[in-house]
C-alpha cells in the first residue's frame, strides 16, 4: 500500500489508521491473515472523508463490523477494509424508537433498551455483531428478526450521499434484504413497544438460557455456518450425518451445535474452508442439498 495513501489518511481522519493490521484481531473467528490499512472512522464525516479518499486513490474497499459473520483468508486483504466499530452511539429519540450507530453491538442495544423500558429487541440478546451487520443480513432468532423492528435505515451511497430508507422499501426475507454493493448502513432507527424493565428482562434471561444449552460459547465461531434450507435445519442435518467433533486441524463442527464451526486453537481459514467442503459434499451426496453459506469468506488464499 502507498506510504502517501496511508499519511493522507492518518493526518485528515480523527479514527485510527494502521497497516498490515492482522484481520484476526477484527472477527469473532480469531482467523485472518493482514490487511493492507485499517482504517477505523469514528462518526459518519470521518466515513466519508475516508470513503473519498481511498476512492480518488482507486483502493479496494471493505467494510467490516464486528465481524461476527466473517471468515477472512490467510492471504489476508489487499487494499483497506474500514471497521465500523467506532461508530457507535445509541439513543433515544421518542418514547417507542432508539437510533443505533452501524458499529453500536446488538448486545448493548438489548440492555439499552431494558434500561429505557422497551421492548422488542430481546430476540437479538445473544446474537453477536454490530447493528449494520444485523439488517443487512437480516438476523434473527426466536422467530423474530431485524425485519420486525427496523424503522427507517440510514446509509452512504457510492457517490458519498447520505440517504434515509423507510425499512418497507428494504424488502427483507431470510437472511438478507436487498442493500446493494456499494451502499453502506451507517445508522438504524428501531420501532419498539414500551415495556416495563422485569418483563423485558425475563425474556432475555430465557433467550440467553436457550443459547447456553444449544450453541457453543466456550470457542471462537462465525455463527451459523450454513443458511437452513427451505423447511429444514441445516444443523439436523449435518447431525444426522454424524459429522459432530470433526475436524480439520484446529477448525472443528462444534459438539453442541453442528451448524457452528469453532476455532478450537490454532485453526487458520484453509482448515474452516476444508471442513466446509466436507460438509458441503456430504449433504449433496446424501441428501441433493446445495447448502449455502451464511457466513461471508473474504480475502486472498
Amino acid at each position: 500500500m502507498n506510504r502517501e495513501i496511508e499519511d493522507i489518511l492518518r493526518e485528515r481522519l480523527k479514527g485510527r489508521v494502521r497497516a498490515d493490521e492482522p484481520m484476526e484481531l477484527h472477527t469473532s473467528f480469531r482467523i485472518g491473515g493482514p490487511a493492507d490499512l485499517f482504517v477505523e472512522p469514528v462518526d459518519l464525516d470521518d466515513l466519508i472523508t475516508a470513503l473519498d479518499i481511498l476512492k480518488e486513490h482507486r483502493v479496494p474497499v471493505l467494510i467490516v463490523g464486528a465481524g461476527t459473520n466473517m471468515l477472512v483468508k490467510d492471504g489476508g486483504v489487499r487494499g483497506a477494509v474500514v471497521g465500523l466499530r467506532e461508530m457507535k452511539r445509541v439513543e433515544r429519540r421518542s418514547n417507542s424508537s432508539v437510533y443505533a450507530d452501524c458499529g453500536a453491538l446488538l448486545s448493548g442495544m438489548v440492555m439499552k433498551s431494558v434500561s429505557w423500558e422497551l421492548s422488542g429487541l430481546e430476540f437479538a440478546v445473544g446474537i453477536p455483531g454490530s447493528v449494520g451487520g444485523a439488517v443487512i443480513m437480516n438476523a434473527g432468532a426466536h422467530e423474530s428478526s431485524m425485519a420486525d423492528v427496523v424503522r427507517r435505515v440510514e446509509m452512504v451511497f457510492s457517490d458519498g450521499s447520505v440517504n434515509i430508507i423507510d425499512a418497507r422499501d428494504l424488502s427483507f426475507s431470510y437472511r438478507k434484504c436487498t442493500i446493494n454493493e456499494g451502499k453502506i448502513v451507517t445508522g438504524v432507527e428501531f420501532a419498539l413497544q414500551p415495556e416495563v424493565s422485569d418483563v423485558v428482562k425475563k425474556h432475555i434471561e430465557k433467550h440467553l438460557a436457550w443459547r447456553k444449552d444449544n450453541q457453543p460459547l466456550k470457542y471462537p465461531s462465525a455463527g451459523s455456518v450454513f443458511k437452513n434450507p427451505p423447511d429444514a435445519s441445516a444443523g439436523k442435518i449435518i447431525d444426522a450425518l454424524g459429522l459432530k467433533n470433526v475436524a480439520v486441524r484446529g477448525a472443528k463442527v462444534s459438539e453442541t451445535h453442528a451448524n457452528f464451526i469453532v476455532n478450537t486453537g490454532g485453526a487458520e481459514a484453509r482448515d474452516v474452508l476444508e471442513l466446509i467442503d466436507r460438509i458441503r459434499e456430504q449433504v449433496s451426496d446424501h441428501h441433493g442439498i446445495d447448502l449455502e453459506l451464511e457466513i461471508k469468506v473474504v480475502g486472498d488464499d
